[in-house]
């Protein structure tokens, strides 16, 4: 099965075309388009890891060995704030990771719902480039989101290699909210 998420499979085929051939996967409710995308393209080599700092550590570490950017995908919420260690390591050690996090909908962020929180910046000054891709729904979305994917990876080895983090809103049918009047 494949994503009919257009903004991640654009994301994956751009990976792709830059290069990207790992991508090391958390699991997760939100970025599962993601995980079926990456899963499913030829070319990628995926390692899941279930612990997202383990696996941010992970990812430098093959960066290191293949000598190319490496992904690491997570889900939305304190998953993300998870992979900050990694995320300063790559930084200062100068190595390509390119971090996908998935989010939820504006909407639902600071609504005392579990597991969510302003991703975007979250990283500031430890990343080279923070993008928040839209959801595709127009062409002229579809370019726009093509151009921060872009920037994006080609920040990786620009002025000396480093992180970026490329967040994608991911919409997800939310369960029925039952209210108390």
């Amino acid at each position: 099965m494949y994503s009919d998420k257009k903004n991640v499979l654009q994301l994956v085929a751009l990976l792709r075309a830059h290069g990207v051939r790992r991508a090391v996967l958390c699991p997760g409710s939100r970025n599962v388009p993601l995980v079926q995308a990456f899963a499913t393209c030829s070319g990628f080599e995926c390692f899941s890891v279930t612990d997202e700092r383990s696996a941010g550590f992970f990812a430098i570490g093959l960066a290191l060995h293949v000598q190319a950017p490496v992904v690491v995908c997570c889900t939305s919420g304190s998953a993300l704030l998870n992979l900050h260690p990694a995320v300063c390591e790559a930084f200062y050690r100068r190595v390509p990771l390119v971090v996908v996090s998935a989010d939820r909908p504006a909407a639902w962020i600071g609504q005392m719902d579990g597991q969510t929180l302003p991703q975007p910046e979250v990283f500031r000054s430890l990343v080279k480039k923070s993008v928040n891709l839209p959801e595709i729904h127009t062409e002229e979305d579809e370019w726009f989101c093509n151009r921060l994917i872009n920037e994006a990876l080609l920040e990786t080895n620009h002025h000396g290699k480093g992180p970026v983090h490329i967040l994608s809103l991911i919409h997800i049918s939310e369960p029925t909210r039952l209210r108390c009047i």
